[in-house]
């Protein structure tokens, strides 16, 4: 579903479909724009929403300002996988069984330590959430290219089910034209929304946005392959 965004920038709002660019070009609106984004439902006049004017809730968006060091693995992503390995081990009532024997001996076995200690402690039953944390359970990466990480990234972003926009802070002079083609299709593929924010344009077939240093907003769209 298209998404929309407004700020005082703009007249009007614009259309985010597929991956859309909004090129800034003045650098302080520029830095305006992407202070808004990080902050998104708090202080942040930014404005996004959906074609039914529904605003975006900002648990609903992901934004990314530092894709050299974005770590996938992020504690909401992990609590979600933790949720449904634990979904997926209620519908085996045998093999929970087991696993709840195995950390309760694991349990009783420190427990004896714990009362042999010099001091008064104490310890807490272990849950199987805690277990899989214990265990390091979470996405494996396996990427060369910074160009295979965002396309990593958009397909655990299509994972998450309750979030509905992407937003790339400034990645597109990584990429050559070909590359973000492949993005833009890839995220096409996938039925996702993605933002870039960027301080130029560039020559994908990429629907852009820009926002010139006189703040005169044109459109150029991208070309359908």
């Amino acid at each position: 579903m298209p998404m929309k965004l407004n700020s005082h920038l703009l007249e009007a709002p614009i259309e985010i479909n597929g991956c859309t660019q909004f090129v800034v070009e003045d650098v302080a609106a520029y830095a305006a724009t992407v202070l808004a984004c990080h902050r998104y439902g708090e202080e942040s006049d930014l404005k996004l929403f959906n074609n039914d004017c529904k605003a975006l809730k900002s648990s609903e968006v992901v934004t990314i300002t530092d894709i050299f060091n974005y770590n996938i693995n992020t504690s909401a992503i992990l609590k979600q996988i933790h949720s449904e390995i634990e979904d997926q081990l209620n519908e085996k009532p045998a093999v929970k069984t087991e696993i709840e024997q195995l950390t309760n001996q694991i349990t009783e076995l420190i427990n004896a330590e714990v009362l042999n200690h010099e001091l008064d402690l104490e310890l807490d039953e272990i849950t199987i959430q805690e277990v899989l944390i214990a265990l390091g359970v979470k996405i494996e990466v396996d990427t060369d290219t910074l160009f295979e990480k965002v396309l990593e990234i958009f397909q655990v972003f299509k994972y998450l089910r309750n979030k509905k926009l992407l937003i790339l802070v400034n990645v597109a002079s990584y990429f050559t034209t070909e590359e973000l083609n492949e993005m833009s299709q890839f995220a096409s593929l996938l039925q996702m929304n993605v933002l870039m924010i960027e301080p130029k344009s560039t020559d994908a077939n990429i629907t852009q946005y820009i926002l010139d240093s006189d703040f005169f907003l044109t459109i150029k769209h991208g070309k359908m392959k």
